[in-house]
């Protein structure tokens, strides 16, 4: 059985239950694929909203329905976040990093900011549990994801800055494509 997603049906193997008091949009984004936009119509007491959640899909082909018979439109897969990637030296882009904070403890929060192509800082909000093991546990993870290219500093931190609405991007990518910038975000050399 496949779940309601609002407007939206998911793939059995894609999907979770989620409210009907809700309607989905997709709005395109790049590469043929579309950023989730979510409106709640369950609380009276709040204007109606869409919320980009962040979320990238790929739908399924035009044609293709779901086997309950309804017409909702199909997501073929959940493809990840909108996020910047990172640029490394050798060309690639890496995007989704959360994967560098797996068994490392002691961390509130943290953004990875990329400045010039082969340096990359982490902005660390520490705990009480954060130590020297926590940091080199860090930096191994980091090393092993972007490879000996690219230096890593963890820099700690009050918190991280927020934007206009109270969040946080977990990277940030001042970096242009073919292009090193200086830490004062002015153009560098090309490599």
């Amino acid at each position: 059985m496949c779940g309601i997603a609002g407007y939206l049906r998911l793939r059995p193997e894609n999907s979770a239950p989620i409210s009907a008091d809700i309607a989905v949009e997709m709005l395109p984004a790049e590469d043929g694929l579309f950023e989730l936009v979510g409106t709640g119509f369950n609380n009276a007491s709040m204007p109606l909203i869409g919320y980009r959640c962040g979320d990238l899909v790929r739908p399924a082909p035009s044609k293709e329905r779901c086997a309950c018979g309804r017409w909702f439109p199909l997501i073929e897969r959940i493809v990840g976040r909108v996020d910047d990637s990172i640029k490394l030296p050798d060309g690639r882009s890496l995007g989704r990093l959360d994967h560098l904070f797996k068994g490392v403890e002691g961390i509130l929060e943290a953004q990875i900011r990329q400045d010039r192509l082969d340096d990359l800082t982490i902005r660390v909000v520490p705990s009480g549990g954060f130590n020297g093991r926590t940091r080199e546990t860090l930096q191994d993870n980091a090393g092993y994801r972007l490879g000996d290219g690219v230096a890593v500093e963890i820099q700690m931190v009050d918190a991280i800055p927020r934007t206009k609405n109270g969040k946080f991007k977990g990277v940030i990518c001042n970096v242009g494509a073919g292009t090193d910038k200086r830490s004062d975000g002015s153009p560098g050399e090309q490599r």
